[in-house]
């Protein structure tokens, strides 16, 4: 093989030659039926080629996949045990759920006491709550991200709600610029710095090459926010979760496409994962189903190197188009309704 140039054995081949084999093939039916309608504004051609990108010179933003394996975890009477067995089972980024202040202090000790060396912190406060929440939190960890409160120090966790492809970006990109605005007005930040304490919180769902375009779509259009305020365009720090209807009936069969979940999160571009446990009939989510869910990550990241590629994607002529056009729809109503 040493020497070979395969090019030679394989001419490209032009969109129309490769449109009149496939118009031949269907026999008079036309070609459009066989079109991804996925909404008003987004019309997906399966036939997508080289030629089509030609003349779309805008890329995601991309880095190497180095992504923060998560689970999570909430007050009670398992908490202690819970801790440890994610410790063990390789678990890098924890996200402590917290539903009021009273709680603050047994998790403060635990974490002190069980997990002084944890990697990385995300804290989940009520909506409202304040930095007085975090008062002796720095005793144990600092956390690195928190979400619902104000936050000093940490980065901010923007949740972005909503199933709709379009309509998702667009509320992304709204919030992104309310939080740079009120840093930067408010705080007195740099809006590169006030960038660099943002962190938006997506759900995944269970269209695979959908989830993916839209994160690798987000991360262009986050570099054109960027630009707007005069910092280099530079990717958005990315937390996904798996969405409720992710999941089906049959729990096995969760686990297997929790998988395929995790991947199109990860190719997007994902900065930290969970991955749902399977809840089993009559027993709930189990030790067993949360070792599951950890090693999806385990062996994307140990065995199939995801983090070793900067965007595994590009190239794949018909991601690349299914991005651009969500891309175009959500900047076309983000500028309209600023």
């Amino acid at each position: 093989m040493s020497g070979q140039n395969l090019f030679s054995d394989f001419p490209p081949v032009r969109k129309t030659e490769w449109l009149d084999k496939i118009k031949a093939d269907l026999k008079g039916r036309p070609v459009a039926e066989l079109f991804w309608q996925l909404a008003d504004e987004l019309v997906v051609d399966p036939f997508a080629h080289p030629e089509d990108r030609r003349r779309q010179l805008d890329q995601p933003l991309t880095d190497l996949r180095h992504w923060w394996i998560g689970a999570s975890a909430q007050a009670g009477p398992a908490l202690a045990s819970l801790i440890d067995e994610l410790r063990e089972g390789g678990v890098q980024s924890l996200r402590l759920v917290v539903e009021a202040r009273g709680q603050m202090p047994e998790m403060v000790e635990l974490l002190g006491s069980r997990w002084p060396d944890l990697p990385h912190l995300v804290l989940d406060l009520p909506e409202g709550a304040d930095s007085e929440w975090l008062e002796g939190l720095a005793f144990a960890k600092k956390p690195d991200w928190v979400a619902g409160a104000a936050c000093v120090g940490a980065a901010r966790v923007i949740v972005v709600g909503g199933t709709d492809p379009v309509a998702t970006l667009v509320g992304a990109l709204q919030q992104g610029c309310a939080a740079l605005a009120e840093a930067v007005e408010q705080r007195g930040l740099s809006a590169k710095d006030a960038h660099s304490r943002l962190v938006f919180r997506f759900e995944t769902g269970p269209e695979y090459f959908l989830e993916l375009a839209r994160l690798r779509a987000f991360a262009l259009l986050w570099g054109h926010v960027l630009e707007g305020w005069q910092v280099a365009p530079c990717k958005p720090v990315v937390e996904v979760h798996f969405a409720a209807e992710a999941y089906g009936d049959d729990p096995y069969h969760n686990m297997i496409r929790a998988t395929t979940l995790a991947m199109s999160a990860l190719l997007g571009g994902a900065d930290r994962l969970e991955v749902r446990p399977v809840v089993l009939p009559h027993e709930g989510e189990t030790p067993f189903t949360r070792r599951i869910a950890r090693n999806v990550q385990h062996i994307l990241q140990l065995e199939s190197h995801f983090g070793k590629v900067a965007d595994p994607v590009a190239g794949s002529w018909y991601v690349e188009q299914l991005t651009d056009q969500l891309a175009r729809a959500a900047w076309d109503r983000f500028r309209t309704s600023a």
